[in-house]
């Protein structure tokens, strides 16, 4: 099969540090090509490197890791995708399952188990890493996982709202109605769980909803 190369997409470096020491600690079987902590860059750059597998945090700057996943399914890439995320969260782990990726780990998963899904070829079959889906078990929730719920619509509203559009202008802009926007409005802050334009906009800055 030989030396299977990796690209780690990751915001922090400390775990950027640990993923490339285990990858370098085996490097009969894997050679890690490059890291990156944003997830624009890691789409427009991949299909342009030989890569084999892909490390992928989800809550990352730029495209979040949904969004990389779908970017290199639609162009064909055959490209193992292991997210590895602080996220034990079924909603998200059936999101990254139907954008397309192989495998769903936790961050805490042992050195063994990430060897185990970066050496196995088959990318038929998701892969979840044991005592995941359960609701009820969530290691770690934030705002975050109710980023990845906004519709491609509601993303546009929160992006023009944040710029100071007004309902109207965002209306005109869109070629919806004024009430149709009101709706896509309260649907976000709904979902945002929040409670006003101040809040709005923080959160579209931490998260990085304006690319």
């Amino acid at each position: 099969m030989g030396v299977k190369k990796v690209f780690i997409c990751e915001d922090h470096q400390i775990f950027i540090d640990g993923l490339s020491s285990i990858i370098s600690s085996h490097s009969d079987e894997f050679e890690l090509i490059e890291t990156s902590k944003n997830g624009t860059y890691t789409a427009k750059k991949i299909p342009f490197l030989d890569i084999d597998i892909l490390l992928l945090d989800l809550n990352i700057p730029g495209l979040n890791g949904f969004e990389v996943i779908q970017f290199l399914r639609e162009q064909k890439l055959p490209i193992k995708i292991i997210v590895i995320t602080m996220y034990d969260d079924p909603t998200m782990i059936k999101k990254a399952k139907d954008a397309g990726a192989n495998a769903y780990l936790l961050k805490d998963v042992s050195d063994e188990t990430l060897l185990e899904v970066l050496r196995h070829p088959d990318n038929d079959k998701f892969f979840i890493q044991e005592g995941l889906s359960n609701p009820d078990h969530s290691l770690f929730k934030e705002s975050f996982s109710n980023v990845v719920k906004l519709t491609l619509r509601e993303k546009e509203v929160v992006q023009l709202v944040v710029k100071g559009n007004t309902t109207q202008k965002i209306a005109d802009i869109l070629f919806l109605s004024v009430n149709t926007i009101e709706t896509h409005r309260r649907n976000i802050y709904r979902k945002l769980e929040i409670k006003n334009l101040t809040e709005l906009i923080g959160f579209a800055n931490k998260y990085d909803l304006m690319n």
